[in-house]
């Protein structure tokens, strides 16, 4: 249709698709080192000092002679760090991805790897947002970015 209309040559629209194509491929990899890094430096770092203070509060109350101590909190956030630390390294593992072959696979690697285990970060992160305390947690949470505190 482009030739038709002599808007672009074929010769011209396939170099248009191959330099949308490396754009996606660069900024899906730009995105998954972000999402990396704050996964690592800012929500795992806070998992763990609200799971430590769960298991703190616990261990205390166990100390002071209370026989039934409720856990559960403890275990849902133990059992999301635990997913979040997995998710980590397998988001790295697809990383390490090397770009062989046409433009156009690794795009489809990114498309059916990358992103998925992206998701999977979001998908635990989320999670731990609604669970964390909100004087630990380090990022603005969705409610108060919607309804501003």
């Amino acid at each position: 249709m482009f030739e038709k209309y002599k808007v672009l040559t074929a010769r011209e629209t396939v170099s248009r698709f191959e330099i949308y194509t490396e754009r996606y491929c660069k900024d899906i990899n730009t995105e998954s080192l972000v999402v990396l890094q704050v996964a690592k430096q800012s929500i795992l770092p806070a998992a763990y000092r609200y799971q430590g203070e769960l298991a703190a509060t616990a261990a205390s109350l166990v100390q002071a002679g209370h026989k039934a101590v409720h856990t559960g909190s403890l275990e849902a956030v133990s059992s999301l760090v635990n997913q979040l630390e997995k998710t980590i390294v397998h988001l790295e593992h697809v990383m390490e991805h090397k770009a062989e072959g046409d433009i156009l696979a690794h795009a489809r690697y990114y498309r059916d790897a990358v992103l998925p285990a992206m998701l999977e970060i979001r998908k635990v992160a989320d999670a731990l947002e609604v669970i964390v305390a909100d004087d630990i947690w380090p990022l603005p949470k969705y409610s108060e970015m919607l309804f501003i505190k």
